[in-house]
């Protein structure tokens, strides 16, 4: 299967999207004819996932699984 964007929120430069069972992408979008894929999760040794919904509030990420319930992720630019 493809997995599918299902949410997603911009944040500045930074696009924030949950993808269900293929997990959360961070993208740069400062140029949006090539954005640039800055991060994602979950990593190889991770539970998998079913990601719903995505909300930024400062460095925090909070992404809401059908399974799990609610994942608190923090990113930090280096």
């Amino acid at each position: 299967s493809n997995p599918t964007v299902h949410n997603s929120e911009v944040q500045g430069q930074y696009l924030y999207a949950s993808w269900y069972q293929d997990g959360l992408r961070m993208l740069d979008i400062s140029d949006p004819s090539q954005p640039k894929s800055v991060a994602s999760w979950p990593l190889n040794n991770s539970p998998k996932v079913a990601l719903w919904g995505v909300q930024v509030r400062d460095q925090f990420v909070y992404v809401s699984d059908f399974s799990y319930g609610l994942y608190i992720l923090e990113f930090k630019a280096e």
